[in-house]
């Protein structure tokens, strides 16, 4: 068995790294977006819209890998972790949705409205994910730090 001499060091060098991966994915993504959206037809007329969707996924993109490496770190599990990231956005939010929840509250589908025009604040829709993400990497740098005693 591995013991880490400092856990929150390891944890924090792991987020950092899951976290510029994720933003660089997250600027790849929109720009194969673009190119894909000029070869097939055309771009916006509206430059923000190019700009907000520039801006708002690598954050999206970036929190969602940080919430799903919290998971991780809490359950200790790949699989689970990985069900757990793919099940709570789909299943759990759009569920509570359908049974009348605002999709305000949810942090995935909150954090997704990023991308759109006119869907308000962007700090506050990015707030429940990011608070979500940060949560789960503390319980995880707790509890990775009570198993390694």
């Amino acid at each position: 068995m591995l013991t880490l001499r400092r856990p929150r060091r390891v944890l924090a060098a792991k987020a950092m790294t899951t976290g510029v991966l994720a933003a660089v994915y997250g600027f790849a993504l929109i720009g194969v977006t673009v190119v894909v959206q000029l070869l097939t037809s055309e771009l916006p007329a509206e430059t923000s819209q190019i700009t907000r969707a520039f801006a708002a996924a690598p954050v999206y993109v970036t929190l969602f890998a940080l919430a799903g490496m919290g998971i991780a770190a809490v359950t200790r599990n790949a699989t689970i972790a990985m069900v757990a990231a793919i099940g709570i956005p789909t299943v759990a939010e759009t569920g509570a949705v359908v049974a009348g929840a605002s999709p305000k509250l949810m942090p995935f589908l909150s954090a997704g409205q990023l991308v759109s025009p006119g869907n308000g604040n962007p700090v506050l829709l990015a707030l429940p994910l990011t608070l979500l993400a940060a949560g789960l990497l503390t319980a995880g740098v707790v509890l990775l730090a009570r198993r390694d005693v």
